[in-house]
């Protein structure tokens, strides 16, 4: 089979990648810390109106891919705004989880852009979770925490969750409080919704790639040494060339992943989103250290950005599924029958 992406899906990736330069020009967004609350909530809106955060949504006429290459695109020129968390996570939460009420909010607070939501993960950022509940992932003040667990979802009181220390400048956690989560029982619905949150990371992870080494290749051309670019150094082609290698296999394989998730069966799917998250995890830390040191020095310090796109792939590597864990998934469906019945639709009425 010959897997390319359509023309339009082409055209959407640029489109996304224009309007993320320009948003990234207008306002300083890059560090959400310390972010404007108010521009934020204004891309956000303006993402709502163009549709963005409702591609997911059964019926929408977009899909799962199209969810990724915006994620990928709002990675990789730090926008730090929650998009995997709900056009991705949370769409798929109320689709798999969700009563026919939580599917109606869920659904029309991402076509409005009214409402946002956290999927609550442990304190390892795992789902499912083992023991207490512990954090709000991709939480921003007011974000209404959405839990997963016994087969049911829960809207939990935006309340219930406050802010939490956290060295990914890209997103905050909100720590969960009180009460603990049970865990989910992994039957074929519930490994979709896993699937589809391995390949949500995988994508993203790819976009920070992906912006590292832009903004490498873009400082080596720049950088000069011995009266010449370092670009032209053979130590530095080499380490971009290996780089590059890195971030094509990573999106080859999320791109993969996505299509398989939502045309394939639940094992089938499961299985190409774990070799996905196995992949990107460990690559992506490996192409944003290697870019540091592209940068040199600089790139350690606040005047860089390259930092950034380390700090936000050490977390999001770890986020659903770590390496080990996706690598654990692989092995599973490859020694042992598949987890969990091929039992199509979800929901619960």
């Amino acid at each position: 089979m010959r897997f390319a992406l359509s023309p339009e899906q082409v055209e959407l990736s640029h489109v996304i990648g224009t309007w993320c330069e320009h948003a990234a020009k207008s306002a300083p967004l890059r560090d959400l810390h310390t972010a404007d609350q108010g521009a934020l909530d204004r891309l956000w809106a303006e993402a709502a109106g163009y549709g963005w955060l409702g591609v997911a949504v059964p019926g929408s006429g977009g899909s799962l891919l199209d969810a990724c290459l915006i994620a990928e695109q709002f990675a990789s020129h730090l926008i730090p705004l929650p998009y995997a968390g709900n056009a991705i996570l949370a769409a798929s939460a109320a689709t798999v989880f969700g009563s026919r009420a939580q599917r109606e909010r869920i659904y029309a607070a991402l076509s409005s852009g009214s409402e946002r939501f956290s999927v609550v993960v442990d304190e390892e950022l795992r789902w499912p979770g083992r023991g207490a509940r512990g954090y709000a992932w991709e939480w921003l003040p007011g974000t209404v925490p959405v839990d997963l667990h016994d087969g049911a979802l829960e809207f939990l009181d935006a309340g219930q969750a406050r802010r939490a220390d956290c060295e990914d400048r890209q997103r905050l956690i909100g720590r969960i409080e009180a009460g603990a989560a049970a865990r989910a029982p992994l039957d074929g619905q519930a490994n979709r919704f896993r699937a589809t949150a391995m390949v949500a990371t995988s994508a993203v992870l790819v976009g920070y790639m992906q912006g590292a080494l832009r903004s490498a290749v873009e400082h080596a051309r720049r950088r000069t040494q011995f009266g010449r670019p370092i670009a032209s150094f053979q130590a530095i082609q080499h380490l971009c060339a290996e780089l590059l290698i890195d971030v094509e296999a990573g999106r080859t394989a999320t791109y993969g992943a996505a299509w398989s998730v939502e045309n394939l069966s639940v094992a089938e799917g499961l299985n190409a989103a774990a070799v996905a998250k196995a992949w990107t995890a460990p690559a992506a830390v490996r192409v944003c250290q290697s870019a540091l040191q592209i940068f040199g020095g600089m790139g350690f310090t606040w005047d860089c950005d390259a930092h950034m796109y380390l700090r936000s792939a050490l977390v999001c590597a770890n986020s659903f599924a770590t390496e080990a864990a996706a690598l654990d998934v692989v092995a599973d469906l490859a020694f042992f029958a598949p987890p969990g019945p091929d039992d199509g639709g979800g929901g619960h009425e």
